[in-house]
């Protein structure tokens, strides 16, 4: 097996506890214990590798970024050759509940397979400590989640969901100067409301989301 990894990029509020590139010649049968407690993200540069999740199969296709949640057993091994892909862990503070034994398939979106080659690139030309590649690693963690179909989400309650897309809009913006007032707005609450809930829900204010 040879791979390319950056270990312990943080970013406020999103922690990614691995973000690799491997080249996997056998990649077993393994059953992938359903108490692990973070996100898996999956970009694949061939089709060898495959995915089994409830008894079904899932090939990963270059085309397509796979997120797996927290909670979720599954299998996975190798069909036909070697398994090249990108390969991210990470966690987020207070995200959506009760969606796990789910695979969630972004097809197509551009803008993610981009930042997934920019990542890339990076990890193998040996660059695995720079900013540039934690920020990327961030902003495609950040576009993946974001980009699930609300009714994939199990999300019982609208004011949960508007506070995750507050969230991800202070992360993908960490030195704007929107104002609580605006913050509110975009999750249709009142600011009194919004500061309560945001606090209750991710454990800090929405003003210390931001880079001082």
């Amino acid at each position: 097996m040879h791979h390319h990894e950056a270990m312990q990029l943080k970013i406020p509020e999103i922690e990614l506890l691995l973000c690799r590139r491997d080249e996997i010649f056998h990649w077993n049968v393994r059953r992938v214990a359903a108490s692990t407690g973070y996100w898996r993200l999956f970009k694949s540069y061939n089709d060898y590798g495959h995915i089994f999740l409830h008894g079904v199969e899932h090939i990963l296709h270059p085309n397509t970024v796979y997120l797996i949640p927290p909670g979720t057993e599954f299998e996975y091994h190798s069909i036909g050759g070697v398994v090249d892909k990108l390969y991210i862990l990470f966690v987020i503070k207070g995200y959506y509940s009760n969606i796990s034994g789910k695979l969630f398939c972004l097809k197509n979106n551009r803008k993610l397979l981009n930042l997934a080659d920019r990542i890339s690139a990076k990890l193998l030309s040996g660059d695995t400590g720079s900013d540039d590649l934690a920020l990327e690693s961030n902003a495609m963690v950040s576009l993946s989640l974001t980009s699930i179909k609300k009714s994939e989400l199990d999300i019982d309650q609208e004011h949960e969901y508007s506070l995750v897309r507050v969230l991800h809009h202070i992360m993908r913006n960490p030195v704007g100067n929107v104002s609580v007032r605006e913050l509110a707005r975009m999750a249709n609450m009142s600011p009194g409301v919004f500061c309560e809930k945001f606090r209750s829900a991710f454990g800090i204010t929405p003003r210390q989301c931001y880079i001082e």
